[in-house]
């Protein structure tokens, strides 16, 4: 019972915190980082992992100015940071 309270509480911050991320205009609907915590908008890509030399598996979206790893793409998606 405590477990299930505990997950049903835990998925409800992060849907807050995904609704306040979207509505300050930090990441794109699908989660894809526009801007970062320190106001920069520019991004770039860091730490790509590829198969074979030619796929791109996975990689992080950094900011230029603070150096701050915003989010996490992986295999097609983005993972919430918070």
């Amino acid at each position: 019972m405590k477990y299930k309270l505990a997950r049903s509480i835990e998925k409800f911050c992060i849907k807050c915190d995904v609704f306040f991320l979207k509505l300050f205009g930090y990441i794109d609907k699908d989660y894809t980082p526009i801007k970062c915590t320190c106001g920069n908008k520019e991004l770039e890509d860091c730490n790509q992992d590829y198969l074979d030399g030619h796929i791109l598996l996975e990689y992080d979206c950094r900011c230029k100015k603070c150096g701050k790893i915003l989010n996490h793409w992986a295999y097609g998606y983005w993972e919430i940071w918070q």
